[in-house]
């Protein structure tokens, strides 16, 4: 039964990366073509508008390690992986030039096949700073947007919440609101562009309203089907990790219950989901900082063990990394200094908002570790971390 489900989980991921892969390789592939045919690049600064370096670096810096992080989560899986040590490996070089490839020519087809002329780039991907607001708030200062909406308020005799963007006249607000209808952009939606969007707007310019219309319905499925299979994935990852804790006796052990079926640990699926739920009504934005933070703490303690084991147990049978305390230096100086200068940067730009509900969720971690070794470990022996399991 467990090698039935093996099967029918690696058709169905197959098959979803291939419907999540064609909307995306046929965007690229209209929007390049569409670029070739005009021959117009669309101008881009190397900052937007009123982004400081600091502050566009060190969001960006996040956004590019959460991109490419979580390899390791598929490790902790390993016992329901036919012959890991060369399925990693080849899944992790596979995947490394899918993702630059997926990551890097949509965007270049849609900046250049027309959905970033003239500025449309701008609304790619933003959120809106001023939720009551829209997004017509992100460019737009929010004293120059406030004024303008008591002036409307008091010239109409109602107040500031059942104005309507629509009835400003104010120049400064008009002008903006105006290029974002130009653009086909709604000022007072929450959200930007997203590839549906994009893929909507070179579709029209290829091949007009029903080639944009299509475009727009496939990249929405591929969206949705790309969050089912993130969900999935981070769901083998992060469900194993509560599971091999109840194994040690730090969590409570009904988290060790296995599908009689797929031999899954179902609880530890389900709990996990509920939580990725939970913050999944959070920003983008947040959970990135957040999350991110959180995992570059969980490395650098990896980093600390892995030091103080190399020094205090030479005798554990491992594969050395070459080289030496020399090869170990190289190894960890590069990953331990970009993530110290994510930390740093995002601080300076950003404060404690994000990195501080990080710092929350682990002293809750930290809390909730004494009584689960006071009350739920006590009689379990610890898992031996050098001993393969059966």
């Amino acid at each position: 039964m467990q090698i039935r489900g093996a099967r029918l989980s690696a058709l169905f991921t197959n098959w979803l990366g291939v419907f999540v892969l064609l909307p995306l390789g046929l965007l690229s592939v209209l929007g390049i073509f569409q670029w070739i045919r005009s021959g117009m690049t669309a101008p881009l600064p190397f900052l937007p508008e009123g982004q400081s370096l600091m502050g566009a670096f060190s969001t960006g810096l996040f956004v590019v390690m959460w991109n490419f992080m979580g390899w390791e989560l598929p490790a902790v899986a390993g016992d329901e992986i036919v012959n890991p040590r060369k399925t990693y490996p080849r899944a992790m070089a596979l995947t490394l030039v899918a993702t630059i490839l997926t990551y890097a020519l949509p965007v270049v087809a849609g900046l250049y096949g027309g959905a970033g002329a003239e500025g449309r780039w701008q609304v790619w991907g933003i959120e809106a700073e001023n939720r009551e607001v829209g997004i017509i708030s992100n460019f737009v200062d929010e004293e120059t947007l406030s004024q303008a909406y008591e002036q409307t308020a008091n010239a109409k005799g109602v107040s500031v919440a059942q104005v309507n963007l629509f009835e400003i006249n104010v120049p400064a607000v008009m002008e903006v609101r105006n290029r974002l209808v130009e653009w086909g952009v709604d000022p007072t939606s929450l959200s930007g562009w997203e590839f549906p969007q994009i893929g909507d707007v070179v579709g029209r310019i290829v091949g007009g309203e029903s080639l944009g219309r299509t475009m727009g319905t496939l990249l929405t499925i591929a969206a949705i089907l790309s969050m089912i299979g993130l969900f999935v994935g981070n769901s083998l990852g992060g469900s194993r990790i509560p599971f091999a804790l109840a194994a040690d006796g730090m969590f409570p052990p009904f988290l060790l219950k296995v599908h009689s079926r797929f031999g899954t640990p179902w609880i530890a699926i389900l709990l996990v989901g509920v939580i990725f739920t939970i913050f999944s009504w959070q920003a983008f934005s947040f959970l990135v900082v957040a999350d991110v933070f959180l995992q570059t703490l969980v490395i650098l303690a990896e980093f600390a063990a892995l030091w103080k084991l190399r020094i205090t147990r030479p005798d554990i049978p491992r594969q050395a990394i070459p080289g030496g305390i020399g090869g170990l230096i190289l190894v960890t100086l590069g990953p331990v200094s970009i993530i110290l200068l994510a930390i740093v940067s995002q601080y300076l730009e950003e404060g404690f908002a994000s990195i501080g509900w990080a710092l929350a969720f682990m002293a809750l971690g930290a809390l909730i570790y004494f009584p689960m070794r006071r009350f739920v470990k006590p009689g379990i022996p610890d898992v031996n971390p050098y001993q393969a399991s059966d």
